[in-house]
């Protein structure tokens, strides 16, 4: 009898652990619903971009309180006078873009929520669980030797997803 009883412990000290785990390995993705978005900056200037409209009323958001800002800076003299890519450029940014996302996939649970291009950058907001790693991922790729355009970034606490609140109108 008291073999049994020190197992029962074994395994009631063990649940919860194997519980978190697989809590914190699966992630909950809506269904996608990408929009096309169009708009005037206040200066005038146009921009457009697409927006994944299933996270409007996510459910999870509060799992994922960080809010990432990539702000890619375009070549100039591949943009038009409205500061909106042409295709050339559009190309070789989106590929960057695929680049710098598959890997913060690799390091932090993440959600893509939408990029705009305007003024002359591409503008990407996704929200993580944790941090640190997508920190020291973009800390080494911005300072690297031949990077593909140059940018930057802010990751900021954001439980309520305030900061894409207006992409969703």
């Amino acid at each position: 009898m008291e073999l049994i009883s020190k197992k029962l412990i074994f395994i009631n000290f063990r649940l919860p652990v194997l519980g978190y785990r697989l809590q914190k390995r699966t992630a909950v993705y809506p269904k996608k619903s990408f929009s096309v978005v169009q708009g005037k900056l206040s200066d005038g200037k146009p921009f457009i971009g697409s927006v994944n409209m299933a996270y409007k009323n996510y459910a999870e958001k509060g799992n994922y309180p960080w809010c990432l800002e990539i702000s890619i800076a375009l070549n100039l003299s591949d943009v038009y006078e409205n500061g909106l890519p042409r295709q050339k450029e559009s190309n070789i940014v989106n590929r960057f873009e695929d680049k710098l996302l598959e890997h913060l996939k690799k390091v932090a649970t993440m959600h893509y929520v939408a990029h705009m291009y305007n003024d002359g950058f591409l503008d990407i907001y996704m929200y993580l669980d944790e941090p640190e790693q997508a920190n020291g991922y973009l800390k080494r790729e911005i300072n690297k030797d031949g990077v593909t355009r140059p940018f930057s970034y802010r990751i900021s606490k954001d439980n309520e997803w305030l900061t894409v609140q207006r992409l969703f109108r």
